[in-house]
């Protein structure tokens, strides 16, 4: 016979591997839908280094591979574009230009066109090179720059990038 001590014990263990099972099931779909470290460079790319998630592989990109960077502001900040080209600069980035851009963007983001592999490589650089840009987005069909170009927002910190 199952004494009443005995059978709450065996109640809240079996409430307890309740919790643990539907924890890992749900750790498990996570992980299958690429939401659990990095499934590829884009998701590496995206998360960043510096957004609280576990570190992930980094991917494999020539970390050399560098291109001209277009730098715009589009935030209220003013100046917020130079201070960006100046952070780039010094990391050793060639700007090409700057200016403003009057799309709505939550977040610094850094774009870069979907055709072409050096430029994703030197998006990849760029925000592995500054972390706390922790977008990095294929260029939208109607965005009017061409090449690498980082948008920048309220959210910058020009002295951690």
């Amino acid at each position: 016979m199952v004494s009443h001590a005995q059978l709450r014990r065996r109640r809240v263990y079996g409430a307890i591997s309740v919790v643990l099972g539907l924890l890992l099931v749900t750790l498990g779909v996570f992980a299958y839908l690429g939401k659990l470290g990095a499934s590829s460079p884009d998701a590496v790319a995206s998360r960043g280094a510096a957004n609280g998630t576990a570190a992930t592989t980094a991917p494999s990109v020539d970390p050399d591979i560098k291109a001209p960077l277009t730098v715009v502001n589009a935030s209220s900040s003013a100046g917020l574009a130079a201070q960006g080209r100046d952070a780039f600069e010094g990391a050793g980035w060639e700007v090409a230009e700057i200016g403003n851009y009057t799309a709505q963007v939550s977040a610094s983001v850094i774009y870069y066109p979907a055709d072409n592999p050096t430029a994703k490589a030197a998006a990849i650089n760029l925000q592995l090179a500054f972390p706390k840009i922790t977008k990095l987005a294929v260029s939208p069909a109607t965005f009017p720059y061409t090449g690498v170009v980082v948008v920048m927002t309220g959210d910058w910190d020009p002295g951690g990038g």
